[in-house]
């Protein structure tokens, strides 16, 4: 185990706004025994959001930060946890930079396409499918990257990519893009926990 987790396993956070079938995979394959990481609390930003249920199921605390504070919950939590690793999956606002630096070095999202590509403001989930089909592009895929203070552009840590049929729609390319992630993400993480943070982290510009 890399020496620049605090904890084995690593204590991880997951961050989305969905229903939470991203963070369910993640939360399924840690629970199982001889994992790196496991999962200690799933949150959300928005109200009612289907990701509360997943922590339920999973037995940890299901968060909801709201107002115009709730980042500062979000640290706080983070902080008094010892949280080591923030996923964020499926999370569609912009991680403001105080957690960023709270976080520094340990937080990554997953992204339904191969970055570059198909990322930046405005980019999720089936508005990103949709741009694929209509580009007629024959492989797509998935992304793990570190977080920074701008949509999509923190260092890759891994891909995996997804071939698509010929004239593959909007709902197909999603089908396919969702089960890679649902398959693939849990042991990518797994990967970047053994390996540890220093071998793959890209520094975020303008931070103070």
């Amino acid at each position: 185990m890399n020496q620049h987790w605090k904890h084995h396993p690593v204590r991880c956070v997951i961050l989305g706004s969905g229903q939470g079938s991203t963070a369910r995979a993640i939360a399924d394959y840690a629970a199982s025994a001889h994992r790196s990481y496991r999962i200690i609390a799933i949150g959300t930003t928005t109200p009612g959001a289907g990701i509360l249920q997943v922590a339920r199921e999973h037995g940890v605390p299901d968060l909801l930060f709201s107002g115009d504070g709730w980042e500062v919950q979000l640290n706080q939590y983070l902080a008094e946890s010892e949280a080591d690793l923030l996923i964020l999956a499926g999370f569609l606002k912009l991680l403001p930079v105080s957690v960023i630096q709270t976080m520094y070095g340990r937080v990554v999202n997953t992204h339904p396409a191969l970055l570059p590509a198909y990322g930046g403001k405005g980019m999720y989930g089936s508005k990103v499918h949709r741009a694929v089909a209509e580009a007629k592009e024959t492989v797509t895929g998935v992304t793990l990257h570190w977080v920074n203070e701008e949509f999509d552009k923190g260092g890759i840590i891994e891909q995996s990519r997804v071939l698509l049929p010929d004239g593959a729609t909007a709902e197909q390319v999603e089908q396919l893009v969702r089960q890679r992630e649902r398959e693939w993400l849990p042991e990518a993480i797994e990967r970047l926990v053994s390996i540890g943070v220093e071998e793959n982290f890209s520094t975020p510009s303008n931070l103070s």
